[in-house]
Formats: C-alpha cells, structure tokens, sequence
C-alpha cells in the first residue's frame, strides 16, 4: 500500500467513525448507514473499507 492509499485508507474509517457509532446507537438503520458508506467509499476509494457493519455480525457479548 502506497503512503497515499494509506491516507485515504484512514481518512475513510476516521469519516465512518461517526455514523458507525450511531447506528450501533440506533440512530440511524443499517439502509441509512449503507448510504453514507457508499458516499465515503466514493469520496476516499479505499482499498479495504471494512467498517463497523461488519462488525455487527459479530455478536456482543455485553449483557
């Protein structure tokens, strides 16, 4: 990975931070969640992109 696909990389998950939390809130639904991800992917293209939505398949073990 280039110095600048890293910095794109990055500045992806740090712009999906926000919205990531809210949906593991419940303020927003995964349909709003997967817009706002479609237009950070369109803006930074990252080469990865995983993001929190992945991880909410993973199940929580918090009571």
């Amino acid at each position: 990975m280039s110095p600048e696909q890293g910095k794109r990389e990055l500045a992806y998950q740090v712009a999906l931070l926000p919205a990531c939390g809210m949906l593991q809130q419940g303020l927003i639904t995964q349909e709003e969640y997967r817009r706002i991800e479609t237009i950070f992917k369109g803006n930074y293209h990252p080469l990865y992109g995983e993001t929190c939505a992945e991880t909410l398949a993973i199940p929580s073990f918090q009571s």
